[in-house]
């Protein structure tokens, strides 16, 4: 779900593409150093490194020497102080120390925790997975937002692993960071609430979902705003789940009527979105078969089959 309001760093796709390729090919006395295109040659990007002094190509090897005595340098400089300025700059061939310190400037990891929801969107979970642990001391050791951010991406990355309490303990740490309450950030509480009655679904604790789903109902009520067709869903399916686990069939009606009502919102709300519908028509046809199923008179089971039917056909 969508965290809070924080300024977003460029994406991180855009980024790779744009840096595909890319070589130093020429520096300012100031420190700029204008990054190209390996295609065309042409200067597109200015970056300042601080700290380096550029140095005409004869002197790039007493200038090399020189970089390993005194205070160490940042390591994006001393790539470049190694590789040259017309070679390209590459960061495989950095040491896991030098990495870190790469990553542990705000830009490149702002940008790498960016990447791992660009891995989610594309269903890359294990690469999500490997940046995620990469990072996670780094943002520890920052905490606030950057924990905020990754503990968000995170929880996601372990509940498309099925690693549900991991997910679980995740999301709970990360509510630790909100400094604010339900009055005050209404919107940010809702995707919460939501968010922990989905990981309790998993984890089959339909009776905890099912009050956090309530939750997320309530705080927009708080808020004069209507429940939305999600809440509906949520609510209809969960309470279906809850009455088979409860053995009380009979509840699957209160299911049913809210799947229904959902529909209804989201045909006004959102009539272009057919996946969703489709799917929402699927959950209200599996109530009605289950009801038909538990019916004790003949005629009453063919009048839930029926519906199932309508119901299953028209999705």
């Amino acid at each position: 779900g969508p965290g809070p309001h924080i300024q977003a760093v460029p994406e991180a796709a855009d980024a790779e593409s744009e840096a595909a390729g890319a070589t130093l090919l020429a520096s300012d006395a100031d420190g700029s150093v204008s990054l190209g295109s390996a295609d065309d040659g042409a200067g597109c990007h200015r970056w300042k490194l601080p700290g380096w002094r550029w140095q005409p190509p004869e002197a790039k090897e007493s200038t090399a020497c020189s970089s390993t005595q005194g205070v160490a340098q940042d390591d994006v400089v001393a790539m470049v102080l190694r590789e040259g300025t017309e070679e390209t700059l590459g960061l495989r061939n950095l040491s896991q120390e030098q990495m870190t310190r790469v990553l542990g400037q705000n830009r490149n990891l702002g940008a790498a925790i960016d990447l791992v929801g660009v891995y989610l969107k594309n269903y890359e979970i294990d690469k999500a997975d490997g940046l995620c642990a990469r990072i996670e001391p780094l943002c520890r050791e920052r905490g606030g937002i950057w924990l905020f951010k990754l503990l968000n991406f995170f929880t996601t990355v372990r509940m498309k692993q099925s690693r549900y309490e991991e997910a679980l303990a995740m999301y709970e740490e990360y509510e630790t960071l909100i400094n604010f309450s339900p009055e005050q950030a209404w919107e940010l509480y809702d995707t919460v609430y939501r968010n922990y009655g989905w990981i309790h679904t998993s984890l089959r604790n339909y009776g905890t979902a099912l009050t956090y789903f309530e939750k997320a109902v309530e705080v927009k009520r708080a808020n004069g705003i209507q429940a939305h067709w999600f809440d509906q869903w949520d609510l209809g399916k969960t309470h279906a789940r809850l009455s088979l686990q409860r053995g009380r069939p009979q509840n699957l009606k209160l299911a049913l009527r809210l799947i229904k009502e959902g529909l209804e919102i989201h045909k006004l709300a959102e009539p272009q979105d057919i996946i969703m519908r489709c799917k929402m028509l699927n959950s209200a046809g599996e109530c009605a078969a289950i009801l038909g199923d538990f019916a004790e008179l003949p005629s009453a089971k063919t009048c839930w089959y029926q519906e199932a039917v309508q119901l299953h056909r028209e999705a």
